[in-house]
């Protein structure tokens, strides 16, 4: 009798669990202000789940920008496009990329983190707690920059209006806002 009771007891209590948790991953959240934790804030309570992220690729997938995760030729190459031209430079294991509008204005914005997969390696910024995806990756097996536009099915916002002078604004309207791309 009390192994039934205790049968019963821990079936009632792994169907209320199992209530719990679907109604708690079906509530709507806005984490666009939840701060990064690191993967070893999840191993805590998820280290199978950690354990099967660890072995593969998407572990190594975001990366702050360092000498050994920057595989791009930082090195003054250029990519124009539509009469933007983006200057790819080094200094100091710090990287950049300089954006220069068709009227000859620049704004240079610092590499702080990459984001790869087995052909391509973007580029984000940041500006204060948003990252944003620069509109140049490195094609890994090509060895050369590209535009985001030319790896991806649907292109990034449109570039400013080349006849406007180039503004903070401006520069910030044609890249995309990382936060909301990838990992909300």
């Amino acid at each position: 009798m009390k192994a039934a009771v205790l049968l019963a007891a821990l079936v009632l209590a792994g169907f209320l669990l199992r209530r719990s948790v679907q109604s708690d991953l079906g509530r709507p959240r806005d984490l666009h202000e939840v701060r990064y934790v690191g993967s070893d804030q999840c191993r805590r309570c998820h280290e199978d789940h950690y354990q099967s992220w660890h072995r593969t690729f998407h572990r190594t997938m975001t990366q702050e920008a360092s000498a050994g995760s920057v595989l791009g030729a930082f090195d003054g190459r250029t990519l124009t496009y539509f009469g933007w031209t983006l200057r790819m430079t080094s200094a100091d294991e710090r990287y950049w990329v300089e954006v220069e509008s068709p009227s000859g204005t620049v704004e240079r914005a610092e590499v702080v983190r990459t984001v790869g997969s087995h052909r391509y390696q973007q580029y984000l910024a940041r500006h204060e707690d948003v990252y944003w995806r620069l509109p140049v990756a490195w094609h890994l097996g090509e060895e050369r920059f590209i535009h985001m536009n030319g790896a991806f099915l649907t292109a990034d916002p449109a570039t400013p209006d080349p006849a406007t002078p180039a503004s903070r604004e401006d520069f910030t309207r044609h890249v995309t806002r990382w936060n909301d791309n990838c990992v909300f």
